[in-house]
């Protein structure tokens, strides 16, 4: 009998000695969001504008929506901007709905924002979703219209071609000067640079005389083009900060303002 009463008494001893292990954090499953942003005006966003994307619950439409995650992005580049947005996936509820909203700021300034609804996650929806924001009117969101001569415009668009802006390489550009009276005009194609003269009456544009360095490239697909537009260009427009340079068949190229 004495020796079980000290069993039990060192049990309960041992017992009350054992080390508790804290309860472990559940662990957060982060799901994805990917998608792009863009907005069909033709203009510059200031250097200090950023991007702010939201997944929301938007299930109830006599209440605000629900903040499930956000992101700030600093542009470096012109629209399409892509992002990616985690968000925690014990937060979705399969039985509600959500969608993604965005906004372009400038400080307190409201650029651009999303003014469709854009579902994502639940009811059918997936997990990529494409942006495409209206202009808000708030703020000061572009540069006025830029002007023709002594502006540096860099080239942005080769008929479909879309040029990728790439930091680290010298961009193709198109400069009109008419500081010394007369009007010349260069730049630089993607391998070589060129200047000419150029006339201008109204809306029609031509160029002549337009000569090239001679410096061989592994790639002078863009330069040969860039300069067979030139060549053909019979007009030009300017809509905020983009230069649109058009020939006989429709839209040979647009140039973005340089802003600074």
């Amino acid at each position: 009998m004495k020796y079980t009463c000290m069993l039990i008494l060192v049990s309960i001893l041992t017992a009350c000695t054992a080390r508790v292990e804290p309860l472990a954090e559940p662990a957060v499953l982060s799901g994805k969001i990917t998608g792009s942003v863009t907005y069909r005006e033709r203009m510059t966003l200031p250097p200090d504008a950023v991007l702010q994307v939201a997944l929301l619950d938007v299930s109830r439409v006599d209440a605000a929506a629900t903040l499930i995650a956000e992101k700030t992005f600093v542009l470096e580049q012109s629209v399409p901007i892509p992002f990616e947005l985690d968000y925690d996936t014990a937060l979705i509820d399969p039985r509600l709905v959500y969608a993604v909203r965005a906004t372009i700021k400038r400080d307190d300034d409201f650029l651009f924002v999303t003014d469709t609804h854009y579902p994502v996650l639940t009811r059918g929806h997936g997990d990529k979703v494409d942006l495409v924001l209206k202009r808000s009117g708030g703020g000061t969101a572009v540069i006025t219209d830029a002007e023709l001569t002594n502006t540096r415009w860099l080239l942005r668009t080769l008929g479909e071609v879309r040029l990728p802006i790439d930091q680290g390489r010298r961009t193709p550009y198109l400069q009109f000067d008419d500081k010394t009276g007369a009007n010349i005009a260069h730049g630089f194609s993607g391998c070589n640079s060129f200047t000419g003269s150029y006339l201008v009456t109204g809306s029609t544009l031509g160029f002549d005389r337009l000569l090239s360095t001679t410096r061989a490239c592994e790639d002078m697909r863009i330069e040969n083009r860039f300069l067979d537009a030139l060549q053909n260009t019979r007009l030009y427009l300017i809509e905020s900060s983009w230069l649109i340079l058009s020939g006989a068949d429709g839209e040979l190229a647009t140039f973005e303002a340089l802003y600074e």
